[in-house]
């Protein structure tokens, strides 16, 4: 018996990861404004979310039928990246950007196209979004 919890020690040794500190960017160094308007072409209210990893997200906010919302969202030219800040400035890279038709909005969803060039210089732009058959859809 004891053999076995010798080898679950082990095994947990093994298998150890390390842990590395991540440095957060804050503030708007490097940064430019790039503020997306998105304008509700449809007839029902939208709900617009930005993903920043696959577990974290955050509401943009909702957009009646021919209202807008704007994301306030941030772009670094020199690796192509958007980011939004949070309360203390620290930059949250961008990986998505969606809306949805509001009280269903992630299976209704629909990708806001950011086009994430290195280098380019990108500024305010308006996106519209529809919805169509049950689901959203945004050019």
């Amino acid at each position: 018996m004891w053999r076995f919890a010798l080898l679950g020690m082990w095994f947990t040794a093994a298998n150890a990861t390390e842990l590395k500190q991540i440095e957060f960017k804050v503030g708007t160094d490097g940064l430019r404004p790039t503020p997306v308007v998105i304008r509700n072409a449809g007839p029902e209210a939208i709900s617009c979310t930005a993903e920043y990893a696959h577990w974290y997200s955050s509401e943009i906010g909702t957009a009646k039928a021919g209202k807008e919302l704007i994301a306030k969202l941030w772009f670094e030219s020199t690796t192509g990246t958007y980011v939004m800040l949070n309360a203390s400035q620290e930059n949250l890279p961008v990986e998505k950007l969606w809306c949805g038709i509001d009280g269903n909005a992630y299976l209704t969803r629909a990708l806001v196209p950011l086009h994430r060039i290195a280098g380019a210089t990108i500024s305010e732009r308006t996106v519209t979004c529809a919805t169509d058959s049950g689901r959203a859809r945004c050019e």
